[in-house]
């Protein structure tokens, strides 16, 4: 009789053993498909919500730009929120950390610039330049990887996997009339402030502030207006002045060139921004 008592508790224990190499088996399981299956997704939806996000926010940026441009009110502040980055899953995924930058106007050492040429009718030689850009980077882990540029109004969303971009929103460049008659307005915008980029998770504030506006108006005699633009994306700019107006350009590296003809009216409103991300 001792010896089945000993036999049982020798039972006991086995059954034990392969109880808990069970339980930690099927912990291990869950833990695996929750950090390989679950985790990724929920990051992804997390990365794309936030670009859309962004993108949102960029463009509330381009209506202030737009609403200062219009109503000249000179040293009014207004701020704009940026979410740097995404939020992660704690314990298990970091946050995914953006990077926002303010590159603001260097005359035609600038990464963006737009200069407008041409003779006015009574025979004076006009030429104005704006420049400057803001730039936000979300390098994403498990959605795509994606670049957004605003500059002179145009909006830019970039696929950095691709090398590929497209136009989310048009430039302030409207060219009316007909092939013999036409009619430029433009608005350059030019910013000012210290050129700064700034990484993270959490939200900042760009400061908008407008230094003032000249609004020109200039007749021509039926002349030709010379349109250079420096842009990490001159193809999508050359594109869109000729899907628009029929107006091709030559891109030459990162600057578009082209010439509009046939313009009688040029009406230029360049606007002055100082741009300041908050600390």
């Amino acid at each position: 009789m001792p010896v089945k008592r000993r036999r049982l508790r020798k039972d006991e224990g086995v059954a034990s053993t392969i109880g808990m190499i069970f339980a930690l088996s099927l912990v291990t399981l869950l833990m695996t498909t929750f950090i390989t299956q679950y985790v990724p997704v929920y990051m992804k939806g997390n990365e794309a919500q936030h670009d859309y996000q962004v993108q949102a926010q960029m463009g509330y940026l381009r209506t202030v730009m737009d609403i200062l441009a219009l109503s000249e009110n000179a040293n009014f502040s207004t701020y704009v929120p940026i979410k740097l980055g995404a939020d992660g899953v704690p314990g298990f995924s970091s946050p995914t950390i953006g990077q926002l930058s303010i590159n603001t106007f260097l005359g035609s050492e600038s990464g963006h610039y737009v200069m407008v040429n041409f003779t006015d009718i009574a025979g004076n030689n006009i030429s104005s330049i704006s420049g400057g850009d803001i730039e936000f980077i979300a390098p994403n882990k498990y959605y795509v990887p994606e670049r957004m540029v605003l500059e002179s109004g145009a909006f830019f969303v970039e696929n950095m996997n691709k090398g590929t971009a497209t136009l989310r929103m048009e430039p302030n460049f409207l060219i009316l009339g007909n092939a013999t008659q036409r009619t430029v307005i433009v608005n350059l915008y030019t910013i000012y402030g210290p050129s700064k980029a700034t990484a993270g998770v959490e939200t900042r504030f760009i400061k908008v502030m407008l230094y003032g506006t000249e609004h020109r108006q200039y007749a021509l005699p039926q002349g030709d207006v010379n349109v250079t633009i420096k842009s990490r994306y001159p193809d999508l700019w050359e594109d869109w002045f000729s899907s628009n107006y029929g107006i091709s350009g030559t891109v030459n590296n990162d600057v578009l060139t082209l010439t509009i003809s046939n313009v009688t009216n040029v009406e230029i409103r360049n606007v002055y921004l100082y741009m300041e991300v908050s600390s």
